[in-house]
């Protein structure tokens, strides 16, 4: 897997075992640190996409 794939996993590992609850402050900010990380992916990889779509269409416009 590639990009928030191996993250996405762990999270999903984590998320699964109901034992492992944060304990601590610093463990939830770590938490919140790692969730804002993920969000900021995910919206760089939305953009990204958006300019490969209308990239695409460009580009579809010019066979047709």
């Amino acid at each position: 897997m590639e990009g928030f794939g191996p993250w996405l996993a762990g999270a999903e590992k984590q998320i699964s075992n109901r034992d492992e609850k944060p304990k601590a402050l610093d463990e939830i900010n770590s938490f919140e640190q790692n969730a804002c990380g993920f969000l900021k992916e995910v919206v760089k990889a939305n953009k990204m996409l958006q300019r490969v779509q209308a990239a695409a269409e460009g580009i579809k416009g010019k066979f047709t």
